[in-house]
């Protein structure tokens, strides 16, 4: 794959991030119980730290709404599936881009170099650019940095997970 197809994989995944910061915000109207349930079908690949954004942007205790906020768990584990699934692809169109000395950590499992091929910080922070300013607009139940926040520590850190255990995982 060529760094072209890897610039059109990064423009889906900022629209799949509008679609998971509109469900964040959905979501966050309802205290935090329950928790969505992560399906377990690709069991390889992690699940997201579900706990831990719920207690980020929800209050506690246990929604009294069980159809809405079980729709908007619906569209928080759609949208959440959908980026995993798309950074598998931008993994694999990055591992192109780096074929041999991906390989090398392919053929010796090492995770830390497998990671450090696959991180892209400048990518990373204009996408966390463009979260901030998405959230301003579309997000506005949201308090001002939560939304950057979340990608920093949550959703980033867990994607870079799930695209190395896609190319190294069996």
């Amino acid at each position: 794959m060529t760094s072209e197809v890897l610039e059109k994989l990064r423009t889906q995944l900022r629209d799949i991030d509008r679609r998971l910061l509109l469900a964040l915000a959905d979501r966050a109207r309802f205290p935090r119980h329950p928790i969505p349930k992560w399906p377990a079908a690709e069991t390889r690949l992690p699940p997201p730290p579900l706990p831990e954004i719920l207690i980020a942007i929800s209050p506690a205790g246990t929604a009294g709404e069980p159809n809405a906020v079980e729709k908007a768990n619906r569209s928080l584990i759609d949208a959440l599936l959908a980026r995993q699934q798309l950074a598998n692809q931008i993994a694999d169109a990055k591992f192109d881009l780096v074929r041999a000395d991906a390989r090398e950590a392919l053929a010796t499992g090492d995770r830390e170099k497998m990671v450090a091929l696959l991180t892209d910080l400048s990518a990373e922070l204009r996408l966390i650019d463009f979260i901030r300013a998405m959230a301003a607009e579309i997000a506005t139940n949201l308090p001002g940095d939560l939304a950057p926040f979340l990608w920093r520590e949550y959703i980033l850190p867990w994607t870079r997970q799930s695209e190395v255990a896609h190319l190294l995982e069996p």
